[in-house]
């Protein structure tokens, strides 16, 4: 009779054996080639377009492409956004090809502001480069430092302004004696100045928090403790929606889920167009995280 222990000892001696002689399942190895470019299309189930994306992983060579659907490439830019996305031409007076983009960028050697993360949130300005890769619009030199830090998400007004998501290091007293990264939104005009801003620290009170869920936000060991990915404005009002990926540590999240599971979601609506106190939680939809927005008319 072989005993488990004995089993366990015969399995891990085959599989050194399998290993010493190259014996070992695929199955059971990592690839040493991944597949690039286009893996799979159907042309049945999708449908044709053109894929816009930016490729700022070397501050030195960015980079943003236009590619069909079986990857070939139509054209390119010598800026890459945090998005890149693609302005319609009417909001551009009938421009095309108008990306929005970081036009500037932090010496960093990349090294990211947020300890243990890679070269992120080093952007100084944001704007609009042309077909021809030339820039029609930059700002963010009037944030903060000098640099807006955007990250993750920005958008184009009916007014001509744009909104961008930054982050704002800087300490917060209801957090101690240390260096927070605040998320901010901006507004800039056409100028590239700051108009408005919305910071996250001065509003924590609003969003419908308890004290002891703010004693847990506030007491958090994540320095980046409210980061939103998400925001969009909502019509001509001056609402704009956020969601937050992160806002606290473990021991929040669960007390901070459980609240939201009752009430609202960690949704939330910033108004620019009221007096601060006056910002209102939004609804997210049943069962949705914090980056599902609820999407249904209010």
């Amino acid at each position: 009779m072989i005993h488990n222990t004995q089993r366990h000892y015969l399995r891990g001696a085959c599989l050194a054996a399998m290993l010493a002689f190259g014996l070992v399942p695929a199955a059971l190895a990592a690839p040493s080639i991944y597949p690039t470019g286009v893996t799979r299309y159907d042309p049945a189930r999708a449908y044709s377009s053109y894929v816009l994306f930016g490729d700022n992983t070397n501050e030195n060579d960015t980079k943003t492409y236009l590619i069909d659907m079986n990857g070939h490439v139509v054209h390119t830019w010598s800026h890459a956004g945090f998005p890149t996305k693609m302005l319609p031409p009417g909001a551009m007076d009938g421009k095309k090809g108008v990306i929005g983009v970081e036009i500037s960028h932090e010496k960093s050697n990349g090294i990211g502001i947020i300890p243990g993360l890679p070269d992120v949130y080093q952007t100084k300005e944001i704007g609009f480069v042309g077909w021809n890769d030339k820039v029609l619009w930059k700002g963010g030199t009037t944030a903060p430092g000098g640099a807006l830090h955007q990250h993750h998400d920005w958008a184009r007004l009916p007014n001509g302004n744009v909104l961008a998501l930054g982050s704002w290091q800087h300490e917060i007293p209801e957090f101690g004696k240390r260096v927070m990264y605040d998320d901010v939104i901006y507004e800039l005009n056409p100028k590239g100045e700051i108009v408005w801003q919305w910071v996250t620290s001065e509003h924590l009170g609003e969003l419908g928090f308890s004290d002891k869920q703010l004693a847990l936000i506030h007491n958090t060991k994540l320095l980046d403790y409210f980061h939103i990915n998400d925001m969009e404005p909502l019509g001509q009002g001056g609402r704009h929606t956020l969601c937050p990926r992160q806002h606290h540590d473990q021991r929040a999240q669960r007390e901070l889920h459980r609240h939201h599971r009752q009430e609202d979601r960690p949704c939330r609506l910033a108004n620019r167009a009221q007096l601060p106190g006056a910002q209102s939680a939004s609804r997210c939809r049943p069962g949705a995280g914090p980056d599902q927005p609820d999407q249904r008319p209010a």
